[in-house]
């Protein structure tokens, strides 16, 4: 009886001790997001500045893409694929207020 509470306290202290390297090699959180817009190409010895987007910078976009993609479809609709189905729409308005 005695050896096997000896045999278990020297194996739980074992794997205890184990514990805090394994949490070190293994954090349970996200890497560094990494701004795509500010990074350099390679080879380029040039400092980016980070581009500042704005509200007004990005309705503007989604208006330009709609209208690029109504522009190459056959039947000047915005297409989008949803549970299955294609779906042709018309851009009727961006809600800017919830961007």
């Amino acid at each position: 009886m005695m050896a096997r509470l000896i045999v278990i306290l020297c194996v739980s202290l074992f794997l205890t001790s184990g514990l805090p390297h394994l949490a070190a090699q293994h954090p349970f959180q996200h890497p560094p997001q990494v701004n795509q817009l500010s990074q350099m190409p390679s080879g380029s010895s040039q400092r980016t500045v980070p581009i500042e987007v704005t509200n007004a910078d990005i309705s503007v976009g989604i208006k330009r893409h709609i209208a690029i993609e109504r522009k190459n479809s056959a039947d000047r609709k915005f297409h989008v694929n949803y549970r299955g189905k294609n779906l042709a729409l018309d851009l009727i308005k961006v809600h800017d207020d919830r961007l």
